[in-house]
């Protein structure tokens, strides 16, 4: 090959290499484009839900001190009704 031939092809094979490299640099852009677009309203959405989220987890964290409250007045009432179940064993078996 003479080197104008050579130096045509290099140069062909270069701006085939360029055009590739434009057109994957906008398909990269397009896609960052949407990617943003998506993120941005994802964000939005977000921001609008916030207050409702926080009102449910204020109304599920006042549920759950409910529940503990509940469990802990069970559990006293379950120990009392043991002992009183043992002092009334106690009494029987005393008085037998």
């Amino acid at each position: 090959m003479t080197p104008g031939l050579a130096l045509a092809a290099s140069i062909a094979a270069m701006s085939t290499a360029l055009d590739q490299t434009k057109h994957t640099l906008t398909v990269a852009r397009e896609a960052s484009l949407e990617s943003i677009e998506r993120l941005t309203a994802l964000l939005e959405e977000g921001q609008r839900l916030a207050p409702e989220l926080t009102q449910l987890m204020d109304a599920l964290d006042e549920l759950a001190s409910i529940a503990a409250d509940d469990i802990e007045r069970a559990r006293v009432g379950a120990i009392e009704d043991v002992a009183a179940t043992r002092a009334s064993r106690r009494r029987r078996r005393d008085a037998a």
